[in-house]
């Protein structure tokens, strides 16, 4: 005979695949109705607000259950990886020091489990496992096993203009993107804006190139909305650039331009 004691009331676990040891006893997982970090005997906080809509629009409960993670403690980025079907994995990552999260699309068959693997110091590779027992090898380059490329897409949080500019106006004109790196390569530059969250319009700047010494940028390209997202596209996922910042600027409703 056994006696279950009850330690803590809170979040369940969707699937024990994305649960993590972060530092300091910090574990994070998916739950029914959020991402949540917790330590031991302590009630667990969530931490996946920003996303927690898009999880629960693009997946299923079932596809929910096969979910899974890592963590990549140098950077300090949490890893989600979600089945969208049979052909599609989104990946949501969250930057565990500011609460930032990115989207990570990939077009690879069932994907099904993934660990970091530290190559070197301050150099990690995320090794991804699928179905039929396929090795993908993921840093900054994307290839399977046999050393084929495969195209990775990234898609930033929802941002909001009240939020960035501190104005009481909802609406703001996206005026400028730059995109910086220190490596040679392209990227194309995209942004997803609308009023609403279900009424997104999608914009691409372009392919835009790196030479190692300036800096990318997309100007004077207006987008008028009350929210949006920045999305980064490798024409040539072998030869993808580290892009290591982003600057937006926004003109408010009012004449004040703001950057962030």
């Amino acid at each position: 005979y056994y006696i279950w004691r009850l330690f803590l009331v809170g979040p369940g676990c969707v699937s024990h695949d994305t649960i993590q040891e972060y530092r300091d006893g910090k574990v994070v997982w998916l739950g029914d109705d959020n991402i949540y970090m917790g330590t031991p005997g302590q009630q667990p906080v969530p931490i996946g607000d920003k996303v927690k809509q898009i999880i629960k629009t693009m997946a299923q409960d079932s596809n929910l259950s096969h979910a899974f993670a890592y963590i990549d403690r140098y950077y300090d980025l949490y890893v989600l990886f979600i089945p969208i079907g049979s052909t599609t994995v989104t990946a949501l990552v969250c930057n565990l020091k500011n609460g930032s999260w990115w989207r990570w699309d990939y077009s690879t068959p069932s994907l099904t489990a993934a660990c970091n693997y530290q190559v070197a110091p301050w150099n990690s590779v995320a090794i991804l496992g699928d179905i039929n027992g396929n090795l993908y090898g993921v840093d900054y380059t994307a290839t399977d096993d046999a050393g084929t490329a495969f195209a990775a897409n990234w898609t930033s949080g929802v941002l909001q203009c009240r939020q960035l500019t501190g104005s009481i106006e909802d609406t703001g004109s996206l005026q400028d993107i730059r995109a910086f790196s220190p490596d040679t390569g392209e990227v194309t530059l995209g942004v997803l804006a609308g009023d609403g969250l279900d009424r997104f319009q999608a914009t691409t700047f372009g392919v835009q190139t790196f030479d190692g010494v300036s800096n990318t940028g997309v100007y004077e390209r207006p987008e008028t909305s009350e929210n949006f997202q920045i999305t980064l596209a490798y024409s040539n996922p072998v030869h993808a650039p580290r892009v290591n910042a982003i600057w937006i600027s926004i003109i408010s409703e009012g004449p004040v331009r703001t950057n962030v």
